[in-house]
């Protein structure tokens, strides 16, 4: 070969060496920079996290959601009861006062319906004692008057009866002490009260009847007293 070749030869090589090394070593750099770029990008997309999905995160919010509420609905009815409770127990303490008022109550009523009745059968008692003590005088003045001579028999005959309705009055006050005494007694004593007040009424007629037979006979000893007298003055 000729030297001239020979040198054009390696004048080429020495030019289009470095160009080829450079174009191989860019080529690889090009290469090597689109695979790290692919490597990144899956690495990228396989480490970087996706949008979080809907459905679980509602169904979270709305379970929360229906503790939450049932957790309030449990505190109000739990509320509820607690004041159903307290008002039933203040409804049993109302109850206790008012049936302790009507216990007091009814233990005064009794007593003043006893002092009251009580008082009424004593001015009963004492009238138809005091009956009998003027049918004794009476009966004292009769018997006088009629040892003077005077006529006395209609005034006997009505003491006689005054007697015996004096007798029946002392019954009927005495009923009616009994009447008072068994309605306290009784479970109601306002349902007996009927049976005394009918017993009382019956004792102050009585008393009525057995006082105006004892006016009967204060008249009848008056006018025969009388005519006693207007006869012995014509006599004389």
């Amino acid at each position: 070969m000729r030297p001239a070749v020979i040198t054009a030869i390696v004048a080429a090589s020495i030019i289009i060496g470095p160009s080829f090394a450079f174009g191989q070593s860019a080529s690889v750099d090009v290469s090597v920079q689109a695979g790290a770029t692919a490597s990144s990008s899956a690495t990228a997309s396989t480490t970087r996290p996706g949008l979080p999905k809907l459905g679980p995160a509602i169904k979270n919010i709305a379970s929360t959601t229906r503790e939450a509420v049932g957790n309030r609905v449990g505190a109000i009815g739990e509320r509820i009861e607690q004041h159903k409770q307290a008002i039933a127990e203040r409804k049993a303490t109302l109850e206790l006062r008012v049936e302790g008022a009507k216990a007091s109550a009814r233990a005064k009523f009794n007593e003043r319906i006893q002092q009251s009745v009580d008082a009424l059968v004593d001015k009963l008692i004492a009238a138809t004692n005091r009956l009998s003590d003027t049918a004794d005088r009476l009966e004292t003045h009769i018997d006088r008057l009629a040892s003077e001579g005077k006529d006395m028999t209609l005034a006997t005959e009505l003491m006689v009866e005054a007697r015996a309705n004096i007798t029946v009055a002392t019954e009927k006050a005495a009923a009616a002490s009994a009447a008072l005494d068994a309605a306290l007694a009784a479970t109601s004593p306002k349902t007996e009260m009927a049976k005394v007040r009918t017993a009382l009424q019956e004792a102050q007629a009585a008393i009525r009847t057995a006082h105006q037979d004892l006016k009967e006979v204060i008249t009848a000893i008056r006018a025969a007293a009388s005519a006693s007298a207007t006869t012995e003055t014509s006599v004389n």
